[in-house]
């Protein structure tokens, strides 16, 4: 199993944290000053990012929609005085969120990425992590992300792969019906075809929906710049797509989205990958954890700048099996996280590596010429 958590987006030119941190500030501070001073001083030891002072705002707004063990309930509690319908900011904030994790695709914005650039990104992302491994090591590929982007849902297209994603295609080709969630497990746990990926997607998609008038849901399958019929869409777009933001995992155990979680628990095993998680979520540090301790996950792989810093994050304090940990140190999509991957964590996982760095870039162009050959 591979996870992959925001660092695997930042090759795409998607570095929300600091963005979206220092918008969310400029907003409260106009709002209400003392707010913010109240809360950089609450949350000094941690460094208050925009998920955080957005999951506080909403324990004023809505405080059901924080887990009851959050500290912004807690900061709440102390605060009193701040308490107020934060709706309209938070509504700016999805807003933002969307824009931030598409712009990179979207031509006309100031990070869009040009096809030659992409094509880059992808030859060191996705084509070197699923793509080339399908071909040489026909293993079967299980990603599961808390990643709003629709970078992987891209490159399937580009790369004439199947997506098990739980959607299934309906008259209009601009957006696929959202499946159940038992149906959508049982395609991922029975696919056999090497040509496919199947994939999670734990918090959400920003392209994904609720339907009016019914419990369904509706996602995209392009970004809005590529929409042929926008005007179809306005009123579904006026809503928040379905997404769970950290400081809200509770939402995890409940609903729709249990079931999902259920599955990541049960793929706790054998040797899984992560890729730029900050391992800060307890509902699932957790079962890390306790996979780790019952032996079912055997290799922990970690491939992040500092893998060290977010081990810390994930064991607070507890030793570290360090027979089962597999550090990984780089970045995705760059050339040092290349070699990691090839060296330390391809025969973990496939059991098998490439003889040389270079070997494994030959068989990538090799395996992109082969894809892009069927559309021609």
């Amino acid at each position: 199993m591979i996870f992959l958590g925001a660092g695997a987006s930042a090759p795409f030119g998607i570095n929300t944290s600091k963005e979206l941190t220092n918008l969310i500030r400029r907003k409260i501070e106009t709002k209400n000053s003392g707010l913010l001073s109240d809360i950089d001083n609450f949350y000094k030891e941690i460094e208050p990012d925009f998920e955080t002072m957005l999951t506080q705002l909403t324990a004023y707004t809505d405080p059901t929609q924080v887990d009851l063990n959050h500290q912004s309930l807690s900061f709440a509690g102390i605060y009193p005085e701040y308490k107020d319908d934060y709706s309209i900011l938070i509504d700016e904030m999805y807003k933002e969120v969307c824009i931030t994790c598409t712009s990179s695709f979207i031509q006309g914005t100031s990070k869009y990425l040009e096809p030659e650039k992409l094509e880059e990104v992808f030859t060191t992302t996705y084509d070197a992590l699923f793509g080339m491994p399908l071909k040489k090591f026909g293993r079967r590929i299980l990603v599961f992300s808390t990643n709003y982007d629709p970078s992987i849902e891209i490159w399937c297209q580009k790369r004439n792969m199947q997506l098990i994603d739980g959607t299934a295609s309906i008259e209009n080709p601009e957006i696929k019906r959202v499946i159940l969630s038992d149906v959508h497990i049982k395609a991922v746990t029975g696919q056999t075809d090497t040509n496919a990926i199947g994939l999670v997607r734990l918090h959400g998609s920003i392209w994904t929906y609720n339907r009016s008038g019914d419990n369904g849901y509706y996602k995209f399958t392009r970004t809005e710049d590529r929409l042929m019929f926008p005007d179809l869409y306005q009123q579904i777009r006026k809503k928040h797509p379905s997404i769970i933001f950290p400081g809200q995992e509770d939402k995890l155990r409940v609903g729709r989205w249990d079931r999902y979680y259920q599955f990541f628990k049960s793929n706790l095993k054998g040797a899984c990958l992560f890729i730029g998680y900050s391992f800060r979520h307890t509902v699932i540090n957790e079962q890390i954890i306790s996979n780790l301790e019952t032996s079912n996950l055997t290799k922990l792989g970690v491939l992040a700048p500092d893998p060290d810093k977010l081990l810390s994050n994930l064991f607070r304090g507890r030793k570290i099996p360090e027979d089962k940990i597999v550090r990984l140190k780089g970045y995705f999509g760059e050339e040092n996280g290349l070699k990691e991957l090839n060296r330390k964590w391809f025969p973990e996982y496939y059991g098998q590596t490439f003889p040389t760095d270079t070997g494994m870039l030959k068989s990538i162009r090799q395996w992109q010429k082969e894809k892009k050959s069927l559309y021609l």
